[in-house]
């Protein structure tokens, strides 16, 4: 076999067609105006075996480079370009203008040719700065530095290598990651978060103005966790920041019964917790709630203290219990059994026993010392032995002040 070869050439053109299904591209020659149907683009790398590879797809109005092979291969996009426009005018709208290019590029150039020989424009010294020609090849893109490489659509969501290690990846500048190198720092900006997984949902919510009745953006983060992956609800919520119009912090535990979607809870949560915007806490506990505390409880109340106990209450104090009240202590109680295994003392002064008190206590020392004084205990001839018998009332567990 005989290869023939003859001279590549290279022409400029705009692509007047896009291909999605097979990857190829129509373009119309600048200066000839002739279609080239179903032309391959150039990529910086792509295998043919898998498709992998660092490829796009090219967008209707953009100017490219189209080389013929030395060996009458097809046609293919070598590259692209932009074109040059005057600074400050209102680009044309290559996409609907894909085979008037030339005219609209010729004028341009020459507008550009024109401009860097007049006196008073500025020529290159060599280093890298941003210079203010009449005309400008820049077509929209950003500003970079040397070294800077990017990737952008027509929409603006891009990413930029930057020079010194920093990443940006986004789809606005409010939407976006900016990864720095210096002390292993990631920055994220948005609007709003969404994390999904299998093990649940986090979500951090900025409600438009504009959609607020008061014209405010209330914010709102929140976490639903499942038990197991395979669940279909939540187990555990929290919301932190504008869950209601006064709560502040809310967290909910009902088993398999949190939507991970809208938060929403079927059926009545084991354990809820609420802390609104004045400071008010609210504890709802189906369960049992059980504390151990190692370093010492130390609480101040300022307010009303309120305790009420459905079953059984049990005090244990294996050390001094010593409780001090300002004011009035009430109780009641269908019976109280008390036991003490040393001594009661009670300080009080008075003491008024079932209602309502109608005789007063009798002092038995005193009611002794009258019976011996009193009663003619002498006259049975066994004085001492009566006195014994009469002391004998006395009690001696409980004794009374004088």
């Amino acid at each position: 076999m005989t290869a023939s070869f003859g001279p590549a050439w290279i022409e400029k053109g705009t692509i007047s067609s896009v291909d999605l299904k097979n990857y190829t591209v129509d373009v119309v020659s600048e200066y000839t105006s002739k279609s080239l149907p179903q032309v391959q683009v150039m990529h910086p790398y792509f295998h043919t075996a898998g498709g992998e590879g660092i490829f796009f797809m090219p967008e209707v109005g953009a100017i490219v480079w189209v080389c013929h092979p030395s060996d009458d291969d097809p046609p293919f996009v070598l590259g692209f370009m932009g074109s040059f426009e005057l600074e400050g005018a209102k680009k044309a709208n290559l996409e609907d203008r894909a085979g008037e290019a030339k005219n609209e590029t010729e004028e341009l150039l020459d507008a550009f040719k024109k401009s860097i020989s007049s006196a008073g424009s500025t020529t290159s010294s060599g280093s890298a700065t941003k210079k203010s020609n009449a005309a400008s090849a820049r077509a929209g893109r950003p500003f970079l530095n040397p070294g800077d490489i990017m990737m952008q659509t027509r929409d603006r969501n891009f990413m930029i290598l930057r020079r010194g290690g920093v990443i940006q990846i986004g789809a606005t500048p409010t939407c976006q990651s900016i990864y720095i190198p210096v002390k292993n720092y990631l920055r994220q900006f948005a609007e709003n978060i969404d994390w999904t997984t299998p093990a649940g949902l986090v979500t951090w919510t900025v409600k438009r103005a504009e959609d607020d009745a008061g014209g405010n953006a209330p914010c709102l983060y929140r976490m639903a966790l499942r038990d197991k992956a395979q669940n279909d609800k939540a187990d555990v919520q929290i919301q932190v920041g504008h869950v209601d119009s006064t709560t502040r912090y809310k967290i909910q535990i009902a088993p398999t019964g949190i939507n991970v979607e809208d938060g929403s809870v079927s059926g009545i949560p084991v354990f809820e917790m609420d802390i609104d915007s004045t400071g008010n806490q609210t504890f709802d506990v189906k369960g049992k709630l059980e504390y151990s505390i190692k370093g010492g409880r130390d609480v101040s109340i300022v307010g009303t203290d309120k305790l009420n106990v459905v079953g059984k209450r049990e005090v244990v104090v294996s050390g001094v219990y010593d409780e001090s009240v300002v004011g009035v202590v009430t109780k009641k109680a269908a019976a109280i059994t008390e036991t003490y295994s040393g001594f009661r003392v009670v300080n009080a002064l008075m003491h008024t026993l079932g209602p309502p008190p109608v005789e007063p206590v009798v002092l038995g020392a005193k009611l002794v010392l009258w019976l011996v004084n009193h009663v003619g205990l002498d006259q049975s001839g066994k004085k001492k032995e009566q006195i014994s018998n009469l002391q004998n009332i006395l009690s001696k567990k409980m004794v009374v002040p004088m």
